[in-house]
């Protein structure tokens, strides 16, 4: 029985390559969570609560 013939590396780069480029297309920067609106311009993540629930961040000291 013969082996059957893998994908060559040059072949499979290429291959990855041009279906990790058609599957970005639809990827955001920008993201709202907890509504369906846009976010606003000049943020990257908005959280939208209803005040029963949030997220809180830690506090950072710079000296």
């Amino acid at each position: 029985m013969k082996k059957p013939k893998c994908f060559n590396f040059p072949t499979a780069s290429i291959l990855m390559l041009t279906l990790g480029l058609a599957m970005s297309g639809n990827a955001r920067a920008q993201v709202t969570i907890g509504a369906n609106i846009e976010p606003q311009s000049f943020s990257v993540l908005e959280l939208i609560s209803n005040n029963t629930m949030g997220m809180r961040l830690p506090q950072l000291f710079f000296n």
